[in-house]
């Protein structure tokens, strides 16, 4: 994966204060060490972390 520590932190601080608790995915071609440059691709799971709180599993 390429993307720094610092970046991810920033990242992760920052969707954790806007949405809670959540699940954040990182893709494209930033998940590919062999591929240079690139947009940072996240998804942000926001379903998922309501279901958990709720105790209710699929």
């Amino acid at each position: 994966m390429r993307i720094s520590n610092y970046l991810k932190n920033l990242f992760k601080d920052a969707i954790y204060k806007s949405f809670g608790e959540c699940e954040i995915i990182l893709f494209g071609s930033r998940v590919d060490d062999n591929k240079k440059g690139g947009d940072f691709d996240i998804a942000i799971d926001l379903l998922k972390s309501e279901i958990d709180k709720k105790g209710v599993k699929l």
